[in-house]
């Protein structure tokens, strides 16, 4: 007895005759991996999120242990009289964190500060010049000389940008810079 020859189409859309008979056990070993994906990905979202809050709350404690913290409340009236620089430090899926110095950094900097849409938050390429040496002077986290602050704000979605502390306290310089480390 003679096979008869089934010759595929040109057109991609038809599936030869053994192909059908493998949809009905594709299908669900298919749903299957996307559901136990589905799954998986919750309690991994949950240790992920856990895990950076614990490792916020340990940078704040070691800012503490530094004397490198002051209360957003012994700074404000600073910053309603435009004295020191409030520097906003942020990274793609890093967080925010809000510093502060007695200094006028964009005086004393060897360089102009970055304009906001120069800055790289996604840290793809090498930090702006004026980034790494902000880091080294003021934000670095055993030779810094900027204090942490934990604003009582809460931020929008995306990128803070320096706007967002501008309109609130308008006499405040404000520079903007990304997280090394």
């Amino acid at each position: 007895m003679r096979f008869p020859i089934i010759r595929r189409s040109n057109d991609d859309s038809q599936l030869a005759w053994w192909e059908w008979l493998l949809v009905p056990l594709f299908y669900p070993i298919l749903i299957s991996l996307i559901i136990l994906v589905c799954i998986l990905a919750v309690p991994y979202g949950i240790v992920i999120v856990v895990w950076m809050w614990v490792r916020d709350r340990r940078f704040v404690r070691k800012m503490h242990e530094l004397g490198r913290y002051i209360a957003w409340e012994h700074v404000e009236p600073y910053l309603l009289a435009g004295d020191g620089t409030l520097v906003v430090e942020q990274a793609q899926k890093d967080g925010i964190r809000v510093w502060w110095t007695q200094d006028n950094i964009t005086e004393r900097s060897p360089l102009p500060p970055p304009a906001e849409e120069e800055l790289d938050y996604f840290r793809c390429d090498a930090p702006h010049p004026f980034v790494s040496w902000c880091y080294d002077q003021y934000l670095a986290n055993e030779s810094g000389r900027a204090f942490l602050l934990e604003p009582p704000f809460t931020y929008p979605n995306g990128f803070v940008e320096a706007t967002f502390f501008r309109d609130k306290y308008p006499k405040a310089p404000v520079v903007m810079s990304v997280k090394l480390v």
